[in-house]
């Protein structure tokens, strides 16, 4: 896994997807989550360390190559055109070409170039099929598309994990690795992703901003009546929890803005991250 000496090193690379995160309001704590999802599936599916290391890593930095599309394409609330779509349809080759010349790029580079494939060949940004496509980006795949589920959009609202399930069962084995799938829905009927879904952190709750919309996350240490400003539109709130969640309302006054915390941001996760990937036995390869 990751040697002592080179963690410094996968601080830097990791930091670099963190600013893709900061352009979309909208992907709120999905790196943390793209993290947590890949390691847990990769572990599920009894994958090598190698395979659950570039999951990992790979599942953080997937969409790094987004910080070349345009803010009116990434930020476009409504259907792309075709033109739009081929410019997206372009960030992942251009993500694996921003990581070419790290000295660990290489542990991620091939998941982001392929976690858009699918195993029947409908993918970008080559077309590739089944096994031609990596473990690691096949578990990344799966990943992504249940976190973009269960997550809030412009469009529309998070789906439970359930209902993420039952979109994503008809194309196990044909779009998506029926594996990784399977070890997905076991790790929901486990309520192992209880404490992931929703959240952008171990223990950091989302809540709507009522302002703008997207998920911002609660300081650990917040008490109901805490103001918090959001990172998106920095609007001000007042925070107040409610039975099991936080529940957010709108602040307007100017008295109070200057006292308003800024939530965490992805970075403060990186540490974990790297932890998890600390040296230790090696699973056998599969």
């Amino acid at each position: 896994m990751i040697a002592p000496g080179n963690r410094k090193l996968l601080q830097s690379l990791l930091l670099l997807g963190s600013v893709t995160e900061a352009r979309d309001p909208y992907t709120g704590g999905h790196l943390w989550r793209m993290s947590q999802l890949c390691k847990m599936i990769a572990v599920r599916a009894s994958a090598s360390r190698r395979v659950e290391m570039e999951a990992v890593i790979g599942g953080w930095l997937h969409d790094i190559g987004k910080i070349g599309v345009p803010d009116a394409i990434l930020l476009k609330r409504g259907r792309l055109t075709g033109d739009e779509a081929a410019v997206m349809h372009r960030h992942p080759r251009l993500g694996a070409a921003l990581l070419r010349d790290h000295p660990l790029g290489l542990l991620a580079r091939r998941v982001v170039a392929e976690h858009h494939e699918r195993l029947d060949g409908s993918g970008y940004p080559r077309g590739l099929h089944g096994e031609a496509i990596g473990r690691a980006s096949r578990i990344v795949a799966i990943a992504d598309a249940f976190d973009a589920m269960t997550s809030v959009r412009p469009y529309r609202a998070a789906m439970t994990p359930e209902k993420a399930l039952s979109s994503l069962r008809p194309l196990a084995g044909r779009q998506y690795d029926a594996g990784a799938f399977e070890a997905l829905v076991t790790l929901v009927e486990e309520g192992r992703l209880d404490g992931i879904v929703g959240h952008a952190d171990h223990g950091v709750d989302l809540v709507l901003c009522p302002h703008c919309g997207p998920g911002v996350a609660v300081p650990r240490d917040a008490r109901s009546g805490d103001i918090i400003r959001c990172h998106a539109c920095l609007g001000v709130f007042r925070l107040y929890f409610r039975g099991k969640s936080w529940r957010a309302m709108p602040e307007s006054d100017d008295e109070t803005a200057g006292d308003a915390a800024m939530p965490p941001g992805s970075p403060s996760a990186i540490p974990h991250i790297i932890d998890s990937l600390a040296d230790r036995p090696a699973r056998a390869a599969h």
